[in-house]
C-alpha cells in the first residue's frame, strides 16, 4: 500500500479530455439507437430468449464501440501552476476589450491549448490545426478543455454528494 505522502507527491498533472469527431456520426447513431430500442422491447415483451437478448446486447454493444470509433479523444495536460499563471500573465487583458476578463482573449487560448495538448503535435503543428483545421465551436470545446485541466476543475460526471459515497 503507498503511503498518503507518497501518493500526493507522486500525483501526475491533471488531465481533462475533448472528444473530437473525426468520422460522420449520423449512421452510427441511428444503429445505437436501433439497438437501444431493438433490446428494450425484447426486455419489455419478455418474447426473446436468452440466446437473442445475448445477440442483443452484443449489437448494442457493438453499437456503442462504432460510434465511439467517431471520436478521438484529446487529452489535456495541466501545465505546472506557476507556468500556468505565467502563461496568464504573459497574455494581461486589454483595457479596450469587455471580453478579456481574465487574459487577453485573442493570444491566450490557443497558446494555452498548444501548451497542454498531447504532445504527438508540437505546439506551433497544433496552433496551425486549430486555426485551420477545427471550427469555432470546437475551439471553444478544446480550449476549455485546457483550462479544466489547469484550474484543476472537478469532473462534472462526479455526483455533487460524492463525498458521501466513500462512507
Amino acid at each position: 500500500m503507498t503511503s498518503s505522502r507518497d501518493r500526493i507527491l507522486g500525483r501526475p498533472a491533471p488531465t481533462a479530455v475533448y472528444k473530437l469527431r473525426v468520422a460522420d456520426t449520423a449512421a452510427a447513431a441511428q444503429a445505437l439507437t436501433d439497438a437501444q430500442s431493438e433490446l428494450g422491447i425484447l426486455l419489455v415483451s419478455g418474447e426473446g430468449d436468452e440466446a437473442t437478448l445475448e445477440r442483443a446486447r452484443d449489437r448494442l454493444a457493438s453499437a456503442r464501440a462504432d460510434l465511439e470509433a467517431c471520436f478521438e479523444p484529446i487529452v489535456c495536460t495541466a501545465m505546472a501552476p506557476a507556468d500556468f499563471e505565467g502563461l496568464v500573465a504573459k497574455h494581461p487583458p486589454r483595457e479596450d476589450h469587455p471580453e478579456d476578463e481574465t487574459w487577453n482573449m485573442s493570444t491566450f487560448p490557443h497558446e494555452l491549448f498548444a501548451k497542454c495538448a498531447p504532445d504527438y503535435l508540437t505546439p506551433e503543428e497544433w496552433a496551425e490545426w486549430l486555426k485551420t483545421r477545427v471550427n469555432e465551436g470546437e475551439q471553444v470545446g478544446l480550449v476549455n478543455t485546457a483550462i479544466k485541466a489547469n484550474t484543476r476543475s472537478m469532473d462534472e460526471s462526479i455526483p455533487k454528494d460524492w463525498t458521501s459515497m466513500l462512507s
